[in-house]
């Protein structure tokens, strides 16, 4: 097959790191885990990121007593703190058991059950073990060098999401700019424009990054940590879902709205826990994308009673 210009767009691919990667076969991933016969009566998960924690929320609901086994000490490290801890809070409520800062030593398969050792010698027993520490690339069988496009983990691209040949254009998982299908779809539209004379280029700070948990979490634009490392000073609006109407007579009063802005009060991210936030969050996204201010969401008129309208609560604390 021949041609001028192409598009890479393979994907990703559950990664498995040792101990684990000997002996996948008897392990489960989100690729995987709804093909299991047996219904797991308990479930340990590797991996405390948003597929973890998305599963955790999907079994727990069914009845599963599940663990969380993570490396780091705390869970969505890239999140906000504060968002972070009321999303780890409701989880713990609702018999969700965590053991951070530590790793896996061990996993015995053999038998109907499996056992992972931790690093401290505890044992958590599992009926399944749900492998969710991130993905990587697919790239085997590309052969990228002979087309001379550099790559490591994932494959390198510009803004135009050109790869190191001007030529072919990688988008979605396998650039791993942003691992959201909402963000491949953008992408290949921009290399498809560009390929056809275009110059358009990909803003991963304009994505709207949701995780779809009990509660959800939602964030657009930059967080504290991010934009405090660029030396400027930041601003907060923040409203609780318990002061609006619809939040209390619907059951779902948990959670918070949380804006930044800088001191001349353009808004450069936001972010949400609880409610329908993978919803509410495009409006916020449509403020970071065109650099709007906070008077320009004041004018806004937000129907009551909505959820939207901890939007308007936050603007006005």
């Amino acid at each position: 097959i021949e041609f001028d210009r192409a598009i890479l767009a393979s994907g990703s691919s559950p990664f498995y790191p040792e101990p684990f990667s000997s002996i996948k076969d008897a392990l489960t991933d989100s690729d995987k885990i709804f093909d299991i016969e047996n219904y797991p009566q308990k479930l340990g998960i590797i991996g405390a990121g948003v597929i973890g924690l998305e599963m955790a929320c999907f079994f727990n609901a069914l009845g599963t007593e599940v663990s969380i086994i993570e490396i780091l000490p705390n869970m969505l490290p890239y999140e906000d703190e504060q968002i972070v801890r009321i999303l780890k809070n409701s989880l713990e409520k609702r018999g969700v058991k965590f053991h951070f800062s530590t790793r896996s030593r061990e996993i015995k398969t053999g038998g109907k059950g499996k056992i992972i050792v931790l690093e401290s010698g505890e044992k958590i027993e599992a009926d399944e073990i749900l492998i969710a520490a991130g993905r990587k690339a697919n790239l085997a069988g590309l052969n990228l060098e002979k087309a001379q496009i550099k790559s490591g983990k994932w494959i390198t691209v510009n803004a135009n999401l050109q790869t190191s040949n001007p030529n072919i254009y990688a988008v979605g998982d396998i650039n791993g700019i942003s691992l959201l299908a909402h963000s491949a779809e953008r992408q290949g539209e921009i290399a498809a424009k560009n390929i056809m004379g275009g110059n358009e280029t990909f803003n991963p700070l304009i994505v709207p990054k949701c995780v779809y948990t009990w509660p959800e979490i939602a964030s657009v634009g930059m967080t504290k940590k991010e934009i405090e490392k660029k030396g400027v000073n930041v601003k907060f609006k923040r409203a609780y879902f318990q002061s609006l109407s619809r939040a209390i007579a619907s059951g779902s009063p948990e959670g918070m709205c949380q804006i930044i802005t800088d001191e001349t009060g353009a808004i450069l991210g936001a972010q949400i826990v609880g409610g329908p936030a993978t919803e509410i969050i495009h409006t916020l996204a449509l403020a970071v994308r065109f650099k709007m201010k906070m008077e320009d969401l004041k004018s806004v008129i937000y129907a009551h009673p909505t959820m939207s309208e901890i939007i308007k609560e936050a603007i006005n604390r």
